[in-house]
């Protein structure tokens, strides 16, 4: 599919590979130009120069930090732009968090070029590319991203019991910290196990192996 007169820019901080994905932009996608920017900055001064991009191709992980915080004020300055993040980290919840922070679309950088063009002609199509599973709640991977009260179904509140819960903490504690009745804590505590599909603190542990949770 050619995209007329479009301009797509690629924002990572590897040069050889930003390079890669641009032609590959321009010679298997239809793009007509597609440019490069190490950072979000960088990015943004383009835009400020007038180059508006129609889609901006990012990695999710920069050295300047995760390339979602920009996403706002790209979005303020190109409220049409279209936004496709890759990453090369197994972990599934950066899919999810790039659709919870407004991005159309997300590829591994090991899926098979074809997927990858028919990613960016779903999104430039003004649809969504996502994976089926994230659908699925899926906190059980073992990394260290924190994971948002949002993204697991849970009211900040709910999140922040819940992190108490695997501290250890019992839930007299919890409602003395909190300022609650215990009685309160309990129905929290109910409605927590039920949402997360857990029937003991036991299984809220091996469930979440680690994660953290920001309420």
């Amino acid at each position: 599919m050619s995209y007329e007169k479009s301009l797509a820019f690629v924002l990572d901080d590897h040069p050889l590979v930003a390079r890669g994905m641009a032609q590959y932009l321009v010679n298997q996608c239809g793009f007509v130009h597609a440019e490069t920017a190490a950072g979000m900055a960088q990015l943004l001064e383009a835009i400020d120069a007038r180059q508006i991009p129609d889609l901006v191709l990012m990695d999710f992980w920069l050295a300047d930090g995760i390339s979602l915080e920009g996403l706002p004020a790209l979005q303020a300055l190109c409220p049409g732009v279209r936004v496709l993040v890759v990453s090369g980290d197994e972990d599934r919840m950066i899919a999810r968090k790039a659709r919870n922070a407004g991005a159309h679309g997300f590829v591994h950088k090991q899926a098979p070029s074809e997927v990858f063009a028919q990613a960016v002609s779903v999104v430039m199509g003004e649809g969504t590319w996502f994976a089926p599973e994230l659908d699925a709640l899926d906190i059980s991977q073992r990394r260290d991203m924190p994971l948002t009260s949002k993204e697991i179904g849970l009211t900040p509140r709910q999140a922040t019991i819940t992190g108490m819960m695997l501290r250890g903490y019992p839930n007299r504690r919890i409602a003395d910290e909190l300022r609650i009745s215990e009685y309160t804590i309990k129905e929290h505590v109910s409605t927590i196990f039920t949402k997360l599909g857990v029937s003991s603190r036991m299984d809220l542990i091996m469930l979440m192996r680690g994660r953290q949770i920001e309420p």
